[in-house]
């Protein structure tokens, strides 16, 4: 007998242990999350980065290099790749 492919769409139950902790296993991709509860208590956990002070300096300052890296990371075939220089 084998087992059908799960969807992954599918909702999976959770359980809260008694410290309060929620273990997501396969379901977390990333590392870190921002957690934000809704209205209706629910919820939800966004991927997060943490960013520097400096970091968002530079972004504030320089809004056309930040769209330019969003670009290329969401489709990084788009990336320019510097031509390596010849030793001389």
């Amino acid at each position: 007998m084998s087992a059908e492919p799960v969807d992954p769409t599918d909702p999976i139950l959770l359980t809260i242990d008694s410290r309060k902790r929620l273990t997501l296993g396969s379901l977390a991709h990333h590392t870190q999350y921002l957690a934000v509860e809704e209205d209706d208590g629910g919820i939800r956990l966004e991927p997060a980065e943490v960013v520097t002070l400096r970091e968002m300096r530079f972004w504030a300052r320089h809004p056309d290099v930040k769209v330019a890296v969003e670009a290329s990371q969401a489709d990084p075939n788009r990336a320019r790749h510097p031509r390596p220089r010849r030793v001389r």
